[in-house]
């Protein structure tokens, strides 16, 4: 009777590289997660919120808009985004939305690790890392991030082909109700019909792929191009103003690369990942005409016009230069090698990714964290647009930044904007924009002078004047202060009316607010300063956290540097509001330089 075969022993080398690579996979997981582990602090965050919820509310219209000045029909593919993010954040709190945006991210290269499973894992595991690395200064809790996973997905899916295949038209479907950008998993598919060397696709997948587009409530209007590709708004006002310039940003610029921009390893990746995907196919020519070929160029088009579209081009790129370059490498060729250089380099990005490093040195709001900013001015200012508006109930209001769109949606519900960051909604308008915004002094302006004449002309009764730049801010409150306008609240933004006009809001008397009964006199000042960083929490940081009195100083500060007046009643506001502003957040420089600067106006009168 013959014996039975024994199992062949594993060579004490390969279990350890196998251990080894499940090390490597993680680490490429953990950068990923780590990259998109920072808090939250773009604010069209609170634009989603605000649209999620009126859906749980039941009080949601699709096809309406309720938050902006506008008569155009919008089509809001992430509405099932908003909500979801709207539950989360209400019933879970803000850190369980940042850790769902990690997780996302995560998942996004776990999934793109998966696509890559037939390359060698150290080859996969370096791609993704480079492409999770490239992709960090997107990883924004916008819709977006839902995009990237579900364009991971599809990948996936597609190149596994067989049964995977019949998810693809249920990841469309499911990503039309996500966001704008679910066009890509149809181009996909067609890219993938390009080179495809497999076995023919099932005759029902294409057409139900397309026909899952139409799966919204939005219906034929959900076929709309999102704002980065739409001609409108490329034809309109928007891509000169230099307040929008970081929307139709290119790559192409060198000084993120140097120390100008902080060595910022994130740009270095993109640059790398590019170059490592072309040399790929120079070595690997057969691949190019597989179906890599036309996903991997058609996706650098993109990542090469638009800086804000090299999140997708990374996460395509990524498995697909490691499986061209594995199809060229011998088996088990540079393994010992290549798992000790990506393990250091894995290593170290999450080191840096921990301390939020990726996106430059200089960066000083991407600590590992989760939460959401809520920033102090911009709350502020809702709160008191939402008390003009009890005044002024059909008033025209104007409002000079998105930012501040974006935050009257959450902090004052009915409040209607001016502009926000759905461009291809206010395209129409963006001449009528800048025009006014340079009466405002936002911008420069041709025909100075005009006052507030173009206001009244449209009917406009209140303005709300913000710019994170402080030169542009610097130039607005002194138009404020010169022309015919009546300050209403200072809250670090200025909501004025024209003088003489009809809101009936009180106007902001600097005198009663320095010496009247509401003046609080008693100003203690900083209660702590600064504390001494651990040695063992090395320079990670969140952000600033600041606070609506010190950027409120800054303007009482403008306004009494041009006002002809000798009045101390400005400069003195100005020093109380940052005094309480260093109170606040004592390692805010802003509100330290604000008041050295108002106490020395204070000595000179």
């Amino acid at each position: 009777m013959p014996e039975p075969s024994l199992p062949r022993p594993v060579p004490q080398d390969s279990r350890f590289g196998a251990r080894v690579d499940v090390v490597l996979v993680a680490l490429a997981v953990a950068v990923a997660g780590l990259a998109a582990s920072f808090v939250a602090r773009n604010s069209d965050l609170w634009l989603h919120l605000a649209a999620g919820r009126l859906v749980a509310a039941g009080e949601y219209r699709f096809g309406a808009d309720p938050f902006a000045v506008t008569d155009q029909y919008w089509a809001n593919h992430a509405w099932l985004f908003d909500l979801g993010l709207y539950l989360v954040f209400h019933h879970l709190g803000p850190a369980a939305v940042g850790a769902l945006k990690a997780a996302a991210a995560a998942g996004t290269a776990a999934l793109m690790l998966a696509t890559a499973r037939r390359a060698p894992v150290w080859l996969a595991a370096l791609c993704v890392l480079l492409a999770a690395t490239a992709m960090a200064p997107r990883l924004l809790l916008q819709p977006a991030v839902a995009s990237y996973l579900l364009l991971a997905a599809c990948l996936y899916c597609l190149h596994a082909g067989g049964r995977a295949l019949r998810l693809v038209p249920l990841l469309i479907a499911l990503w039309v109700n996500l966001d704008g950008w679910f066009l890509l998993g149809p181009l996909l598919v067609g890219l993938f019909a390009l080179g495809r060397d497999r076995h023919p696709w099932p005759k029902w997948f294409v057409p139900a792929a397309l026909a899952a587009c139409l799966l919204s409530p939005h219906h034929v209007h959900a076929l709309a191009v999102p704002p980065e590709l739409s001609l409108d708004v490329w034809a309109s006002d928007f891509p000169t103003d230099p307040r929008l310039a970081g929307v139709f940003a290119a790559p192409w610029h060198a000084a993120p690369l140097g120390a100008a921009g902080g060595y910022n390893l994130a740009a270095w990746a993109f640059v790398v990942l590019l170059a490592l995907g072309a040399a790929s196919f120079a070595v690997n020519r057969r691949a190019a005409r597989t179906w890599r070929g036309p996903v991997w160029l058609a996706f650098a088009l993109l990542a090469a016009w638009q800086v804000r579209l090299v999140p997708f081009f990374a996460v395509v790129a990524g498995p697909v230069t490691a499986l061209n370059l594995g199809d060229v490498l011998p088996p088990g060729a540079l393994a010992r090698t290549g798992r000790g250089v990506v393990l250091l380099v894995g290593a170290a990005l999450a080191a840096l990714g921990w301390y939020g490093k990726l996106t430059g040195f200089h960066g000083r709001d991407r600590g590992a964290a989760w939460g959401v900013h809520t920033d102090p001015t911009l709350e502020r200012t809702a709160t008191a647009v939402a008390g003009w508006r009890a005044c002024a109930p059909d008033a025209k209001l104007f409002t000079a930044h998105p930012d501040v769109g974006h935050y009257l949606a959450w902090f004052a519900p009915g409040v209607r904007s001016s502009i926000d960051s759905r461009l291809t909604l206010f395209a129409s308008t963006s001449g009528e924009y800048r025009g006014l915004s340079r009466a405002l002094g936002l911008l420069p302006d041709e025909d100075a002078g005009r006052g507030r004449e173009p206001f009244v002309e449209r009917g406009v009764a209140a303005v709300v004047v913000y710019d994170p730049d402080a030169r542009r801010m610097t130039g607005a409150v002194r138009e404020l202060a010169a022309g015919p306008w009546d300050v209403v609240a200072v809250t670090g933004a200025v909501l004025a009316v024209p003088k003489g006009g009809p809101s009936p809001a009180p106007r902001f008397d600097p005198e009663r607010a320095a010496f009247g009964p509401a003046a609080d006199a008693a100003e203690a000042g900083p209660a702590a300063l600064p504390e001494a960083r651990l040695w063992w929490e090395g320079p990670r940081e969140t952000g600033r956290r600041g606070s609506w009195e010190a950027d409120a100083a800054a303007v009482y500060l403008r306004l009494a540097e041009a006002s002809p007046d000798r009045s101390p009643a400005l400069p003195l506001l100005a020093l109380r509001a940052a005094r309480r502003g260093a109170e606040l957040d004592p390692a805010d420089p802003a509100a330290w330089l604000v008041a050295a600067r108002a106490a020395m106006i204070l000595g000179s009168r």
